[in-house]
This record gives C-alpha cells, sequence and structure tokens, in this order.
C-alpha cells in the first residue's frame, strides 16, 4: 500500500490523451478530500500490466467493474484510473432528470456519464439488464472511452449484492479486458456516503480509503450475439425457436458462471464484513 497515490509524471505529461476528463478528475479529487483520508492503492502491479498491454495492443479495450457499496466506489476509480483511461461512468437511470445527482452530472459533465437501467428494491436499487443500454456504451468504448460498472446493485447494508451479468455481457461483446476493483472504507462515520446524513457523518469522520485493483482478465469468449436476437425478437412480437431459446439460455448461464468468478475475485479483495453472504446465490 501506498498513501498519497499518485500516477507517474510520465502518463501526467501526455496531455488528455487516453486520460479522463479534466472535470471529472477534478471533481472526484475533491470529492474524496473531503469525505476520505490516507487515499492508498494495492495492486499497483496491476495497474502497470494495464499500461503495458496497452503499449503492446493499441486498439485494447477495458471495463472496470467494481464492488458499489460506496457513493465513493466512482470517484476512487477515476483518481487511479483517471490519468491512464478516458472513464465513462455508467449510472443509475433513476438518477436522471429532476434529481440532484442530474445537477452534479450537468456540473461536472454529463457527457462523462451512461444511464444504465435500475429500480428500487428493499435493498436500494437493482438492476435491470437492458442491452440497448450496453449497445450504448459499446459504442462509446469504440470512441476510446472505458466504462466503470458497478459488478452488483448500490447497497445501504455495507455489504456486496449478487453480482449481474452487465460488466461480463459488455466485456463479451466489446472483445475487452475486465478489471476488477473495490473500495475499502475503514474506520469512518459512513460506508455508504448515501443521503445528506451519511454524507455528513463522512465529512465528520473521514474513513480511511483503500482501493484494490485486480489483475485484468480476458475472458473465455462467448458469443453473445444471441441475447440481442432474442430480446429483439421478444420485444417485436415475433417467435423465438425452440434454438434460439436453447442457445439464449445456455448464453445467459455461462455469462452468470462467468460473473459469478468475477464476484469472486472482487469480493477477496475486500474485508469478510463487505462480502456478500454466501446463502445467496450469483444472479
Amino acid at each position: 500500500m501506498r498513501e498519497g497515490f499518485q500516477p507517474p509524471a510520465e502518463y501526467s505529461k501526455q496531455g488528455n490523451r487516453g486520460q479522463t476528463s479534466e472535470g471529472l478528475r477534478k471533481s472526484s479529487e475533491r470529492i474524496l478530500k473531503l469525505l476520505s483520508k490516507d487515499f492508498k492503492v494495492e495492486g499497483q502491479e496491476n495497474l502497470q500490466e494495464i499500461r503495458e498491454i496497452r503499449q503492446q495492443q493499441p486498439d485494447s479495450k477495458f471495463v472496470i467493474t467494481s464492488s458499489h457499496i460506496s457513493n465513493l466506489d466512482a470517484p476512487a476509480a477515476v483518481k487511479v484510473f483517471g490519468e491512464d483511461l478516458d472513464m465513462q461512468i455508467a449510472v443509475s437511470s433513476r438518477h436522471f432528470g429532476i434529481t440532484p445527482q442530474e445537477l452534479m452530472y450537468r456540473a461536472i459533465g454529463k457527457e462523462n456519464f451512461t444511464a444504465v437501467q435500475n429500480r428500487k428494491s428493499k435493498s436500494g436499487e437493482t438492476g435491470v439488464f437492458n442491452p440497448d443500454n450496453f449497445t450504448e456504451l459499446a459504442q462509446q468504448m469504440e470512441q476510446g472511452k472505458t466504462p466503470w460498472i458497478a459488478a452488483h446493485p448500490f447497497t445501504k447494508s455495507e455489504e456486496m449484492q449478487k453480482v449481474k451479468i452487465g460488466a461480463v455481457y459488455l466485456a463479451q461483446k466489446t472483445k475487452s479486458y475486465l478489471i476488477p476493483a473495490a473500495l475499502e472504507l475503514r474506520g469512518g462515520g459512513s460506508i455508504s456516503m448515501e443521503g445528506p446524513i451519511e454524507i455528513l457523518k463522512g465529512a465528520l469522520k473521514k474513513p480511511e480509503a483503500i482501493y484494490h485493483i485486480g489483475k485484468p482478465v480476458k475472458l473465455e469468449p462467448v458469443d453473445v450475439s444471441i441475447i440481442d436476437t432474442v430480446l429483439s425478437k421478444r420485444r417485436e412480437g415475433e417467435k423465438v425457436t425452440p434454438q434460439e431459446s436453447e442457445q439464449f439460455s445456455a448464453t445467459i448461464q455461462i455469462l452468470r458462471d462467468q460473473a459469478a468468478h468475477i464476484e469472486q475475485t472482487i469480493a477477496q479483495m475486500l474485508p469478510e464484513s463487505m462480502r456478500r453472504k454466501p446463502k445467496e446465490k450469483a444472479e
């Protein structure tokens, strides 16, 4: 671990090519200074591997998939990866419209955020798998963007929720590397930083922040085009053949299995108290 994390000077001198927008980086830095202390990074060797992949494979793409137990997860990712990758933050569709989050996105630069369909749940929010969301992200990746996507829905319970297949699906669709990541917060007044009261707790008693970077993963390739085909037919009221239905189910199961593997990787970065309870199954 290393305090006062700063990217190497050679990356800072490259200008904005391959970097997250300056506005988003500066805003993330301010948020972290306000709500955390002693920012440290574990897994520097994995960040170096990402840099080496980019040097050796200039057309390579990445998807950052992270635990999402705190609203500091995305700002922390921007701080760590922002000098190397041009990040696009996938956020809940419920945050767009007449909301405080919408005002924040506009102030920082709304073009840096992409809505992913979500709905309310007892624990906070739950993801709704909509391939159209990932088509937009895939197009942004063709323009050089690197999405940050929560591996599971946001939760206020201070532990991981059931993993979703979205990030794995996107990585397969775009033939990208997955970067597992996790933010660990210790000894603070709040973990979730959700809502005015929790934010105030975080500002008064700042937690120690440890950002964990996992080794970039290239999944066993899977053709996910059947998912788009079947869901498109369902929307249009067209008949799905038994063969298509069988292939669709098999592909979804493979993605679930791959997502569960990524979940285990992320969970191992976090203390046991912040991991998903074993009685739940990956989704």
